[in-house]
């Protein structure tokens, strides 16, 4: 299945820069709320027949624009769910890439109005090329639901990363099988009007900068 909004990010963030706000003022669109895993936090878990995926981290600022931030206090427990999507990975026909849908993003705490709810139909986890445990993930444009932020959050997606620590399943290459039931830590995550770059992209600009090594190496005379 071809994702045209992932499509778009890639390559917006191949032209501008790079992923979870590295980029110029230029290439990314602000405001988005920053999101960490700390120590209380359940971090990633999946379970299930067809696995349901939980997230838990902490919203901890909504980033303004380039060096402008805005500190939530108190900080606010920011989950996800999602389930897993055979169909839609299938159609997808990407190694090492799942998906799922059906997400809900909450922010907030207990029982106080949240401050942003959320929902979005595909949220795609691709291994992120680095190493055999690492994962990004990039939604489909979110809806915003409800929650005092929503009005400032004017469009956008979510975008992240986390570590796979234990795993099912695995596949023949020895990376975590995402279908299966697994749990991860070191989420990271931006909510709102963010220009990611997926997966694909990272593992093409590796790729480009492997053939520029080369490519001087070839160059450099022999000593």
């Amino acid at each position: 299945m071809n994702h045209p909004h992932l499509s778009s990010i890639i390559g917006a963030a191949l032209l501008g820069g790079g992923m979870m706000g590295t980029a110029g003022a230029a290439t990314v669109p602000y405001p988005y709320i920053d999101i960490v895993q700390q120590g209380s936090d359940a971090g990633v878990a999946a379970a299930g027949s067809t696995p349901t995926v939980t997230m838990q981290g902490t919203a901890i600022s909504i980033i303004t624009g380039p060096g402008s931030s805005a500190s939530l206090t108190p900080t606010a427990t920011f989950t996800l769910t999602a389930t897993y999507s055979a169909a839609l990975t299938q159609a997808d026909g990407q190694p090492s890439t799942y998906d799922y849908t059906n997400g809900v993003i909450t922010i907030g705490n207990g029982g106080s109005a949240p401050l942003l709810t959320a929902t979005f139909n595909d949220l795609v986890m691709q291994s992120a090329g680095t190493s055999l445990f690492d994962y990004v993930i990039a939604s489909s444009p979110l809806t915003y639901t409800g929650g005092s932020l929503a009005g400032s959050l004017p469009g956008g997606e979510i975008v992240g990363s986390f570590t796979v620590t234990s795993a099912s399943a695995y596949t023949g290459s020895g990376a975590a099988d995402l279908s299966q039931d697994y749990a991860g830590n070191n989420l990271t995550a931006k909510v709102g009007s963010v220009v990611p770059l997926p997966a694909a992209a990272w593992l093409l600009l590796s790729g480009i900068g492997g053939l520029g090594a080369l490519v001087r190496s070839r160059r450099e005379p022999a000593v």
